[in-house]
Formats: C-alpha cells, structure tokens, sequence
C-alpha cells in the first residue's frame, strides 16, 4: 500500500518583493508541507507583517519561521566610501574621525533598530566629551 509522505521545505527568501509571487508555483505542496521559513527584509521598504500574512497563506503549516533585517551596506561598502582612494591610490578620509564614526553607526544600523537613536546619541556624546 502506497502512503503518500507530508513533504519538508526549507524556504529561504531573500527579496521578499521579488520572491512573494512565485513561492505557490515553486512549492507545489505549499498547502500541506511543513515547512521552515528564513527570511530577510529590507527595513523602510518591505513591509514585514505583511510578509507573514502572505507566507501563512502559502505555507498553511509552518513550523518555524525566523527572521532578520537586511543591512544595507556591508562594512566594506561604507568603509571604502568613507575613506575613498585617490588618483594616487591613497586612501584619505572623507570626514574628521568624528564623522567618520558616526557615519559608520548610523549606516550599519537597521533603521527599524529599537536602539538606533539611542546608539547614535552616545555615541555623539563621546566626541562631545573630548
């Protein structure tokens, strides 16, 4: 006797806008599947309750779902623009190191981080105190 088996997913999204339309043609047995879900969100442009009402409408059955925001700039990125190279391949700062720190926090925090402004503040507070 044949026994049809619940299938398994582990669903991993990474541009919620992109990938949202498609996750019910690309996982046929959405529906009845138990599924993990991992996903990163963009915030200030994806919208993530809306996210998880369409991913329970896909993925009726999920068992975990884990989440995280997506950081806008590696460290590299804002490093090599904060220090840019010149027509001589020396790398000079764009800003006083003062700047230079603070454009970094302000960058490498996600703008829906509950401690961002409170972050940024002491760190003010440090080059105020100098």
């Amino acid at each position: 006797l044949p026994v049809k088996a619940t299938p398994f997913y582990d669903v991993t999204i990474s541009n919620p806008q992109d990938e949202l339309p498609h996750l019910a043609e690309r996982y046929p047995e959405a529906e009845t599947a138990l599924t993990r879900l991992q996903i990163t969100y963009r915030p200030g442009e994806d919208n993530l309750p809306e996210i998880f009402t369409a991913l329970d409408r896909i993925f009726p059955r999920w068992y975990q779902r884990t989440y995280q925001a997506a950081i806008a700039d590696s460290p590299e990125a804002v490093l090599d623009d904060l220090f840019p190279i010149d027509e001589t391949g020396e790398s000079t700062p764009a800003l006083e190191p003062e700047g230079v720190v603070l454009q970094y926090v302000q960058r490498m925090l996600a703008a829906d981080d509950e401690d961002r402004e409170e972050l940024i503040s002491l760190a003010q507070e440090l080059f105020e105190k100098e």
